[in-house]
């Protein structure tokens, strides 16, 4: 929303951050999934198999039906 970004994984709700999130990345660098802006030593090494954003607030019964509907693809 307007004032706050929520991250969910795995449909756990991992971090609310509240304050002017539309600040809180350098917006010339992108969107990054998996690695920092300055270094590769905080790489993430892993699979990452589905990444959705929105561009309006979603509640948390539709993040879990957006779960739901994508888990049978990855044997969850």
């Amino acid at each position: 929303s307007n004032n706050s970004m929520t991250i969910y994984i795995d449909n756990q709700h991992i971090i609310t951050k509240t304050g002017d999130t539309n600040n809180q990345y350098n917006n010339s660098i992108g969107l990054r999934i998996g690695g920092g802006t300055s270094t590769t030593a905080r790489r993430f090494l892993g699979k990452v198999s589905n990444v959705s954003v929105y561009n309006e607030s979603l509640s948390a019964d539709q993040v879990q039906q957006n779960y739901n509907a994508l888990k049978g693809r990855f044997g969850l």
